[in-house]
């Protein structure tokens, strides 16, 4: 591997665009920045899915190079968007739909408006009144 001190000056600013090379399960181990193949050491914990190709800002260091972001392809949408709400709730946005998933356990909301839970056992208990309301309901 190259020395990094040969790749930039010593200067405050280490970040720049480089260009994934080699990618295994989202996570890449090599980039290419000016021509110069780089070891990936790490990724910050906010860094999305990557694979070869993909532009990402990276900061080089002493022993490689640290992931810190990957830039959008022009046609791709944003990424969802999670935020707490005025009434202290956690809101997920995301136009394509949501999946929870823990081991054999599924809540989806579809876009289509359609809500699947899966799971071994589904208990649903309420203190006050508990309603089911639709066009029909089902049981068993």
């Amino acid at each position: 591997m190259a020395t990094i001190k040969t790749i930039h000056p010593a200067t405050s600013e280490n970040r720049y665009l480089a260009r994934v090379e080699t990618a295994q399960q989202g996570e890449a181990g090599h980039v290419l920045y000016d021509g110069v193949r780089l070891q990936v050491i790490a990724h910050l914990d906010t860094v999305t899915w990557l694979t070869p190709g993909d532009r990402v800002f990276i900061e080089i260091i002493d022993d490689g190079a640290v992931i810190l972001g990957r830039l959008r392809a022009p046609t791709e949408q944003p990424a969802a968007v999670v935020h707490i709400d005025t009434e202290k709730r956690l809101v997920l946005n995301c136009t394509g739909g949501v999946i929870l998933h823990a081991t054999d356990n599924t809540i989806e909301l579809r876009k289509d408006g359609t809500i699947l839970i899966d799971g071994k056992t589904i208990q649903s208990r309420a203190d006050g009144q508990h309603r089911l309301q639709g066009a029909t309901i089902e049981l068993n």
